[in-house]
């Protein structure tokens, strides 16, 4: 509020009428309705940002918003539900807080809860409705056909698995020619290693689907008997649903590339950001080796605690100093 000796007429009329909007019927209502449309955005948003995120997981996840939203016009909200029970119709008071314009009416007010208003109706539907249309290629080929991979999804029934996908890898190897051509997979082994595929990770249908098959990727030259249908699994992890890696990315590039570093070449700041994307965790990284290198691998000396280090050394030295050291 606008109040004290210093405002003028004006701008208290202006915060009069502020005040009268925020205690409105309309704005409480909408705000209610915003809390539920606002927290199945976070949540969808939330998943996007994931690490390692695939696209077998996408579907999932636009199906789930879109029952959650497809509720929220049918049975409402926590916040809807709970703005009903603090609303008043009769004295238009929202708990202990009197509401100023509209009313509802005696009639309205026998029905149970409140209806939706249709601006409120129109903004779930065309929100449903842009979310199939942002969505719509994973519905169609050839992203469709990834969806055979996520063994959760494999029919129980025997006879029913035997026959389970083959279509759907004969439209993957045509979609996907040019590439696994240029791989030097052997495209005509795919139809019967999908077979074997599927035999091999029936055991593992309850397991997380990433991490089953990063273990069979890593292990590819040692299973021959999979090799060419990976070609195909390797395809699928490498198409990125989602941009959050990429904006990661970015903002790790801007703590490399700062204003105090003019003098950082181009192959360095690439290997730093290599080590950014790929490297491994703090936790895992023995920092022994790059210590060494760091002082040795100089044209000039390095000063530690204010003392030069007493001459350059090749590599091979250290190398040689390194395994004596762990003799002893």
């Amino acid at each position: 509020m606008a109040v004290g000796d210093g405002n003028s007429d004006e701008e208290k009329s202006r915060a009069r009428g502020l005040l009268d909007n925020v205690l409105s019927f309309r704005f409480v209502f909408w705000l209610h309705i915003m809390l539920d449309f606002l927290v199945l955005c976070h949540k969808v948003s939330r998943k996007f940002q994931q690490d390692k995120l695939t696209v077998l997981e996408i579907p999932d996840i636009i199906t789930g918003c879109i029952d959650g939203l497809s509720d929220l016009i049918e049975q409402g909200g926590d916040y809807r539900k709970s703005f009903n029970l603090k609303f008043n119709a009769y004295k238009n008071k929202f708990g202990k807080i009197q509401l100023r314009g509209r009313r509802m009416t005696r009639e309205s007010a026998k029905t149970d809860g409140i209806d939706w208003d249709m601006n409120a109706t129109n903004l779930v539907e065309s929100s449903i409705a842009y979310l199939k249309q942002r969505f719509a290629c994973f519905d169609e080929e050839p992203l469709k056909h990834f969806k055979i991979f996520n063994f959760k999804l494999w029919p129980y029934n025997e006879s029913e698995l035997k026959k389970f996908g083959h279509n759907a890898i004969k439209s993957l190897l045509e979609a996907f020619y040019p590439a696994l051509e240029k791989a030097s997979c052997k495209i005509n082994e795919v139809p019967s290693q999908w077979g074997r595929l599927k035999r091999c990770l029936l055991p593992l249908r309850t397991s997380p689907l990433l991490p089953v098959y990063s273990d069979l990727l890593k292990a590819e030259y040692k299973n021959p008997d999979l090799s060419s249908i990976l070609h195909l699994v390797d395809i699928m992890f490498t198409i990125s649903p989602s941009t959050a890696e990429c904006e990661r990315q970015f903002s790790g590039m801007k703590l490399i590339k700062s204003n105090r570093r003019s003098r950082l070449q181009q192959a360095t700041s690439d290997n730093l950001m290599r080590v950014h994307c790929d490297g491994p965790e703090l936790e895992q990284f023995a920092p022994d080796n790059v210590i060494n290198a760091w002082l040795m691998r100089t044209p000039g000396s390095r000063h530690i605690h204010g003392h030069h280090t007493s001459r350059k050394r090749k590599f091979s030295e250290l190398d040689q100093s390194d395994e004596s050291d762990e003799s002893i």
